[in-house]
């Protein structure tokens, strides 16, 4: 299961990142936000899900330094996703804050700090 799980993340995580420059890159407000609800949102919300299970499949502790940063960056990206779909004059800002806020959350998961 360890390896459906970690190819289930990647997924979700990939879908996460596409949706999230999808809405960055539209030009209409409507497509941003069906782009950004249909894809992006339900990426984030499944990488959580996978990504818990992985902690629980390998025994990870959740108090670690990389999981809670992660779960706090990310948590704000989705905070900042659906601030820049709630109107058409913040996406460009917004997007790109959840934007890098998803990249810094990759780099966590990657890298792994103590």
């Amino acid at each position: 299961m360890f390896l459906a799980y970690r190819l289930f993340k990647l997924l979700s995580v990939a879908a996460a990142l596409g949706g999230t420059l999808a809405v960055c890159a539209v030009e209409r407000h409507e497509e941003a936000r069906r782009i950004g609800l249909r894809v992006a949102v339900p990426g984030l919300c499944a990488a959580w899900v996978f990504g818990f299970l992985l902690a629980y499949e390998t025994s990870a502790s959740l108090l670690s330094t990389w999981i809670l940063s992660s779960l706090a960056t990310s948590f704000f990206a989705l905070q900042a996703l659906l601030f820049s779909l709630g109107r058409a004059e913040r996406r460009r800002t917004g997007s790109i804050v959840a934007l890098t806020l998803l990249l810094v959350t990759l780099a966590l998961m990657v890298w792994r700090p103590a």
